[in-house]
């Protein structure tokens, strides 16, 4: 559920004529599934009506399952997998962090569409990398002393 929020939305996206039904239609609904528990309920999660993605906190899980946070283990990639089959068989859009490219292509082949990747925060330091790596500096290194 959500609140009504008519005026502040209203703020924030430019007003609709009718607010109310503009936001039915506009919202977007996203379930984390991060524990043991949202994976052993993962048929009703993704039976839910209006639910809009399913999203998989990969890392919390393989420590919900006493991995540790290890990503790379067959149990959690059971786990995923299951998710992601009961996800598309309730029509449900796919989710998951997502650190490079790379990664979002392999796992737009297993059916994920929506990501988590970098903040602004680490895209503004990349860009900042690329510039002052050649001189020997990293962000966050302090003040680059002019010439």
């Amino acid at each position: 559920m959500r609140g009504s929020g008519a005026l502040l939305s209203q703020l924030q996206w430019p007003p609709a004529a009718d607010y109310y039904d503009f936001a039915d239609q506009n919202i977007l609904v996203v379930a984390m599934v991060e524990d043991k528990a949202g994976l052993d309920n993962i048929e009703a999660i993704a039976a839910t009506p209006g639910l809009d993605v399913i999203f998989i906190g990969t890392s919390d899980l393989s420590f919900s399952l006493g991995f540790r946070g290890d990503q790379r283990g067959p149990q959690l990639a059971e786990a995923v997998a299951h998710i992601v089959s009961v996800a598309q068989r309730h029509g449900k859009v796919l989710g998951r962090p997502a650190g490079t490219a790379e990664d979002i292509e392999k796992y737009r082949k297993q059916g994920f569409q929506f990501f988590m990747t970098a903040t602004e925060l680490e895209l503004v330091a990349a860009g900042a990398a690329k510039l002052l790596g050649p001189l020997g500096r990293h962000p966050g290194s302090g003040p680059v002393t002019p010439v």
